[in-house]
């Protein structure tokens, strides 16, 4: 699922409270909203026309964005608000479109993958508790909220799937490489089963769909040299 298509299963709610209590989230419509534009942006530099693009995503931003208290954050959905209050005839159809566009260039988590994720977080929340006397402060606390956080996506990958769990992974490596990077001495070496699993899972993604070098690149880059 990459960020135009759960966009598309927001919309589909009908109600903003119902797609609150399904699992959908206003940092996680916020950023799909911004992923798709900036698709469309980089659909622009290549010399493609996107006004038809441009236009219907202003009201898919607007409509998305509204039930929260627009671009304020207001964390909870306005009762009795639409999720598609904005939205024009056609404008969906250009969602799907664009959905369909994505696809090529989205990470897909299968369930041996998502196992691994859980596997990891299992060691590194171990592995923190050892460390945590390394590491700034804070940062242990906010990397367990990190690990929460990506557990959630886990446990709610039929609904939200692979856009909101990419999100909340790639925030949590980037957390662990600071832990990683903060770790001093012979406790580093603590790590390396994580180095393993992050490595594993990058060459997992190259290995079984060649095209998405650069994106699993980006969500996989070396960690804790």
């Amino acid at each position: 699922m990459n960020a135009a298509e759960y966009l598309l299963d927001f919309f589909e709610t009908e109600w903003a409270t119902r797609a609150e209590v399904s699992g959908y989230r206003f940092a996680d419509i916020v950023a799909a909203v911004q992923e798709v534009i900036d698709f469309v942006d980089s659909l622009k530099e290549l010399g493609e026309d996107t006004a038809l693009y441009d236009d219907c995503m202003s009201r898919i931003k607007k409509s998305a964005l509204k039930p929260f208290g627009g671009y304020e954050l207001d964390w909870s959905a306005s009762r009795g608000s639409k999720t598609q209050d904005e939205l024009l005839s056609g404008d969906l159809l250009g969602l799907k479109v664009l959905s369909d566009r994505m696809e090529e260039s989205s990470l897909r988590f299968t369930e041996t993958q998502r196992e691994t994720i859980a596997d990891l977080i299992k060691q590194a929340r171990k592995i923190l508790g050892e460390v945590s006397d390394d590491l700034p402060t804070g940062l242990a606390l906010y990397i367990n909220r990190l690990m929460h956080e990506t557990e959630i996506a886990l446990d709610e990958y039929s609904i939200t799937g692979d856009f909101v769990l990419e999100k909340a992974f790639t925030r949590l490596r980037e957390s662990l490489n600071i832990a990683i990077e903060k770790t001093s001495g012979k406790k580093k070496d603590k790590w390396n089963g994580v180095r393993k699993i992050f490595r594993d899972l990058a060459i997992g993604f190259i290995v079984e769909t060649p095209s998405l070098l650069m994106t699993a690149a980006q969500v996989f880059p070396p960690i804790g040299s």
